[in-house]
């Protein structure tokens, strides 16, 4: 795989090319490269996914939750689960985070979920900042 593929998978761009690569390729070199990849995107970004994951996660489990209302998208949810485009600028906090949508479809390990909650002072199973329910 090149160092552009590479970085297309993890970061759903690659900033120094024009080479883009589609969805469905993005899927393949996923499946081959993804499991060598995720333990070290874990260990410098826990809480969060690199984008090739997510277009397997959407496979199975869905996109992430769209919590307000915001510009109408322009296409299916391929950036790290939610849409890649939209008619206007979407408003922060329009979709729920990467850690809530992991800790909901319960896809974070014991040791990550620790990480975080001792990184970021987080009550167990609840990022910073989190209204009780």
């Amino acid at each position: 795989m090149s160092a552009e593929a590479l970085e297309h998978l993890l970061h759903g761009f690659c900033f120094y090319s024009e080479t883009v690569i589609s969805p469905e390729e993005g899927r393949r070199l996923w499946r081959e490269h993804g499991p060598d990849l995720l333990a070290a995107w874990i260990d410098r970004h826990p809480g969060s996914r690199p984008w090739g994951w997510w277009l397997l996660a959407l496979e199975t489990t869905g996109p992430r939750r769209q919590l307000q209302a915001g510009p109408r998208s322009l296409g299916g949810p391929i950036w790290f689960g939610t849409p890649a485009q939209f008619e206007d600028v979407p408003p922060e906090g329009m979709f729920e985070s990467e850690y809530t949508y992991l800790m909901r479809h319960k896809l974070m390990g014991e040791i990550e979920q620790r990480f975080i909650e001792t990184a970021t002072g987080a009550a167990p199973g609840r990022p910073t900042g989190a209204e009780r329910p």
